[in-house]
């Protein structure tokens, strides 16, 4: 009974793994994430148990369903399929880890260190999944901040040419497949909420989902001149130039910044292969010299018997 539920555990852990591999080389490079779809989870109908595994909480649900979308991950079940991805990676480990001890000698002098190792392992794996989801979130706004003011430009020109805004927004969004991705998704969306709903709400949740200060005065300053009825095109050339006169600013002051900034490295990395440059060869120099006139007869040779009585005239001159 024993031999079975270990072979069962080792085959669950080892099928798991194998299982979450083949599931992301075989959809990566679809738009498993695009406007309308609707794809199957990674672990079907197991998506909730394996998330409910290590419970989050409800902020900390918030929370992740609110980078995930900063991420780019817009399933309504983003949050719950990383979590379930996660406790599943986790709990196979645990499993390996439990028959991997279980079957050491209780005697065994490495038990305590292996204990202390797969502990620190399951850490490291509880922590990473959710770091690199930070990262690739903050990379991604990061993009689309960047792309903000010239997709900026070209709205207001469409509207400039009496296009309406969820059509300049739509054409927008298509010029920018090829370029600015990220922002062209976010656009796409913004134009499937404004045509389902109203312009208002999709500008709301749009700065809600990139969750940045740009996005969020754009979609300030649009809502505002759409409820107002004032002139979009010239909010939008506002806004557009106030961004880069800010962006200016700020490089500007990195640039201002960047000699103290070199400071360090200065010192810590180049300042050292300057020193052996400049008294390497004079320490070689010295050493020649030390060697050279270290030998019988040199300057700095002296023998037993003259030190003995270079000792003695010192002592009956101190003596008178």
């Amino acid at each position: 009974m024993e031999n079975g539920l270990q072979i069962a555990g080792v085959f669950f852990s080892i099928a798991l793994p194998i299982y979450l591999i083949g599931w992301f080389v075989t959809s990566f490079g679809r738009r498993k994430d695009a406007i309308g779809s609707r794809r199957h989870l990674a672990l079907g109908f197991l998506t909730i148990p394996f998330a409910s595994l290590l419970p989050v909480g409800e902020v900390g649900m918030v929370k992740l369903r609110r980078t995930m979308l900063q991420a780019g991950y817009y399933h309504r079940r983003a949050a719950e399929e990383f979590l379930s991805l996660r406790n599943s990676g986790l709990l196979s480990f645990v499993i390996l880890s439990v028959i991997w001890v279980t079957q050491q000698p209780e005697d065994s002098p490495y038990l305590a260190s292996q204990i202390f190792g797969f502990l620190f392992i399951f850490v490291v794996a509880y922590s990473l999944p959710s770091i690199v989801l930070q990262s690739i979130a903050k990379m991604r706004t990061q993009r689309i901040q960047f792309a903000l003011p010239d997709a900026v430009d070209l709205v207001n020109m469409l509207i400039s040419g009496g296009v309406p805004l969820q059509q300049a927004i739509e054409r927008t969004s298509c010029e920018f497949k090829t370029i600015h991705k990220d922002l062209s998704t976010e656009l796409a969306v913004l134009h499937h909420q404004a045509k389902t709903g109203s312009m208002e709400i999709a500008l709301k949740q749009f700065a809600e989902r990139v969750n940045q200060p740009e996005v969020i005065s754009l979609a300030t300053i649009v809502r505002h001149a759409d409820r107002l009825g004032g002139n979009v095109s010239r909010a939008f050339q506002e806004y557009a130039d106030t961004t880069r006169r800010e962006r200016r600013q700020q490089a500007e002051a990195r640039g201002n910044t960047a000699s103290v900034k070199l400071l360090f490295p200065v010192v810590f990395f180049l300042a050292p292969s300057i020193y052996l440059l400049l008294l390497g060869p004079a320490a070689l120099e010295l050493r020649d010299f030390i060697q050279k006139q270290g030998q019988p007869g040199g300057a700095l040779s002296q023998d037993l018997s003259q030190a003995s009585a270079t000792i003695d005239s010192i002592q009956e001159d101190v003596s008178q």
